[in-house]
């Protein structure tokens, strides 16, 4: 993660990279940085526990959670320890920079200690990406279906989910449902419009042009490269 973006021409300065998380610990006690990089997948104390110790230590600290493609429960951990944002493996270099500098904006305005949610805020959020992983094939799925459903004002709710995650509701949604067309292709031979539908798209052009956004393919060239790929 280290060489795959250009952090210094980006504004940032990297002051530390280790490969353990026991070096992790020391070089976040000595170095003191304002946002950690943090794979799940570690030996001894994986990235879950060692985001936690280094809540505790220091309530402040801004954490990206690096994570594999389809460990949900780890990122709802992860959003309950306090992260601020994760990423999905294989890490595209674009995202990994979007993410971290939507992180050093949220620093850069902040005028007071940056805020720690608490439980109540993660356990709402987990409860509805829990419903929107639920009823995805779901037409209309949105914040108005899922606000009700959960008993909360959409509006706190929107902001909550927002600030605990950098997505809205419907963005979040949109991707999961790319995501989860995704995993169809790789196992299916689906239609277009059956996999719309599959997803709660019901408009197989609409859905088309959601897919053309996320993967820079067509449905049918992302799946012959699968094919090709094999």
């Amino acid at each position: 993660m280290e060489k795959c973006v250009d952090w210094i021409g980006s504004g940032f300065r990297v002051v530390g990279s280790v490969q353990s998380s026991r070096d992790a610990l020391n070089a976040f006690t000595n170095l003191s940085p304002d946002i950690v990089l943090c794979d799940i997948d570690m030996p001894v104390l994986n990235g879950l526990e060692l985001s936690r110790r280094m809540k505790a230590q220091r309530p402040d600290i801004h954490i990206l959670i690096i994570t594999e493609y389809r460990d949900f429960d780890s990122v709802k951990q992860a959003l309950q320890i306090g992260a601020d944002d994760y990423i999905l493996k294989p890490v595209k270099p674009g995202e990994l920079l979007t993410a971290a500098q939507k992180i050093r904006t949220k620093i850069g305005k902040s005028s007071v200690p940056p805020v720690t949610f608490s439980p109540v805020h993660s356990e709402l959020v987990c409860k509805a990406i829990d419903y929107i992983e639920s009823n995805l094939s779901q037409k209309g799925l949105s914040l108005k279906i899922i606000a009700p459903a959960l008993f909360v004002n959409s509006s706190y709710l929107s902001r909550v989910f927002k600030e605990s995650t950098g997505e809205t509701v419907t963005e979040f949604i949109l991707r999961r449902r790319m995501e989860k067309c995704c995993e169809l292709l790789d196992a299916s031979s689906l239609h277009v419009y059956e996999l719309a539908a599959a997803v709660g798209i019901p408009d197989a052009h609409y859905f088309g042009q959601c897919f053309k956004r996320f993967t820079g393919k067509t449905v049918s060239e992302y799946r012959q490269k699968r094919v090709s790929a094999r």
